[in-house]
């Protein structure tokens, strides 16, 4: 049993060989998902300490992380600013998880010790209702857990059974946007490098402001070449008014980014793009379809904003079921 480091050119085999086995797999933890972040976040500098624990040629325990230094001054260890990402292989006997784990611990530690490391991010996704071997191990050493909200909707179902579960007042305001808009899904076959300049600029329209530099916007290009994302885009008379970016694994599908003019607000632009996106992704075999981080009025410190809770109660509309993670977050005092 050893571990092996990012470096190593045996890592990304390992890797995959842990990614693929999930039910769950996170579009965002993907090689040009995780390109974007680093791109997204320009001033910070990554440096990877992602690893696995591998015996007899098969992977154990997987961590994707970076430690880098926060705007506070912290040298943080988080997954290119997402949570870590920890995978543990399923088809393994349980007995051979002691030495895995202590070797987990060690690697971690001495980890912790070379880069200076204050803060860890992490969410647990609470696989089959339990804390995961990181999230024991991160609240043992003190660390701090709060409740992540997030939709899940279930594309397995058919046709009918998803749009039975959308909010009533939805399916007439989906229904008016497909019939006013002329709407169409960009993915790997049609993309061309004017269609991501266009959601650019309408991105800049809507946010009033340059939010992330231009080469994010290459690097969300490259996603859809390489089958990580599709686009939506929504025409009124001609003119480009709405769009989202769909980042997607061999499973899952992701609500990422979106954009609309701000001045056709009264009418039904995103409605119809998000049930276009779900129903592509289902078309492509694709298992799960989540709309992130959902929130309540009294969840969390300080409390989320009247806006905060109106995009939350919209991402609620489109069905599924409401999942908890925790976002555990370990602070050097």
């Amino acid at each position: 049993m050893k571990i092996v480091r990012a470096n190593s050119l045996d890592f990304n085999t390992l890797w995959k060989c842990l990614f693929v086995q999930r039910d769950f797999q996170h579009p965002l933890y993907q090689p040009c998902n995780i390109k974007y972040y680093e791109a997204y976040v320009p001033e910070s500098q990554f440096e990877d300490c992602s690893f696995v624990v591998e015996d007899n040629g098969s992977p154990l325990v997987g961590l994707r992380m970076t430690a880098s230094s926060t705007p506070e001054g912290d040298r943080q260890l988080s997954g290119f600013w997402l949570p870590i990402l920890y995978l543990e292989n399923r088809d393994i006997e349980y007995a051979r998880f002691g030495k895995c784990y202590k070797l987990v611990k060690a690697e971690l530690r001495d980890i912790q010790n070379a880069h200076s490391i204050t803060r860890i991010i992490y969410q647990d996704f609470l696989d089959d209702g339990k804390l995961s071997f990181l999230g024991k191990h991160l609240l043992d050493q003190g660390g701090q857990a709060t409740p992540y909200f997030t939709q899940i909707v279930d594309l397995s179902l058919s046709h009918d059974s998803l749009h039975s579960q959308i909010r009533k007042s939805y399916k007439s305001l989906i229904n008016q946007g497909s019939k006013n808009l002329t709407i169409f899904v960009i993915d790997n076959t049609t993309i061309t490098p004017e269609d991501i300049e266009n959601f650019r600029l309408l991105h800049l329209e809507a946010s009033g402001r340059e939010t992330r530099s231009r080469h994010s916007w290459q690097v969300q290009y490259e996603m859809v070449c390489h089958k990580e994302a599709f686009i939506v885009f929504g025409y009124l008379e001609g003119i480009l008014v709405t769009a989202g970016l769909f980042p997607y694994s061999p499973r899952c599908c992701f609500y990422g980014v979106s954009a609309s003019k701000r001045d056709l607000f009264e009418k039904p632009l995103s409605h119809a793009v998000i049930w276009t996106a779900m129903l592509h992704a289902k078309k492509q075999g694709l298992v799960f379809f989540e709309l992130p981080e959902v929130l309540f009025p009294n969840e969390g410190e300080p409390f989320p904003t009247e806006k905060e809770i109106g995009i939350s109660t919209f991402k609620r509309g489109f069905g599924g079921h409401t999942q908890v993670r925790l976002n555990i977050r370990w602070q050097l005092h």
